[in-house]
């Protein structure tokens, strides 16, 4: 097993170099393209008495090419300290048959992505892409806990894969997909 994780941490590391060294490029070569990000909050009274409009407000613009970089960026992020920084508690979680290291990385940049994919299908709406994120998130942690339960039982239970395919279905039928 050592000389596995011994290779295992070669490859995170020259893996996390390659997708950090991207993500700069990336970022540096993206252009200005942005997203026009609202919200909406309640207004004036509208011609209907006692009944508030809804005001629509911008936001902020965001710049979708740092987004997709940051996908890069965050990956080789946490290669970089499976190999390094958080290497012992890592290959105790390999040893086990788990990595939690891997849920935590997917629950942030797959949410990114699912929020990106969402604004190029036309969905500005910050509490939207908020929750789209959370949704997103919450599939991904679903796959830490079934992995986390199942190291203590015999049978493996599926509770977990369920719930989180629910949640992940979610932010795609918001999106009409």
């Amino acid at each position: 097993m050592g000389a596995r994780l011994s290779k295992l941490r070669v490859y995170n590391a020259i893996v996390g170099v390659v997708l950090f060294v991207q993500g700069v490029i990336m970022w540096v070569v993206s252009n200005d393209r942005a997203a026009q990000i609202t919200t909406s909050y309640l207004g004036k009274q509208s011609n209907i008495p006692g009944m508030p409009t809804t005001q629509l407000l911008d936001f902020a613009q965001w710049r979708l090419g740092p987004i997709v970089a940051s996908f890069l960026l965050l990956s080789g992020l946490f290669l970089l300290g499976s190999a390094f920084v958080w290497r012992k508690k890592y290959e105790e979680q390999i040893q086990k048959g788990i990595n939690l290291f891997r849920w935590t990385e997917y629950a942030v940049t797959s949410s990114m992505m699912v929020v990106v994919i969402a604004i190029l299908c036309g969905i500005y709406d910050l509490s939207t892409l908020i929750l789209i994120f959370s949704l997103n998130a919450c599939m991904i942690l679903f796959g830490w806990m079934m992995e986390v339960h199942n190291q203590t039982t015999k049978k493996v239970d599926w509770t977990a894969y369920l719930f989180g395919c629910f949640a992940g279905a979610m932010p795609w039928v918001v999106m009409g997909l």
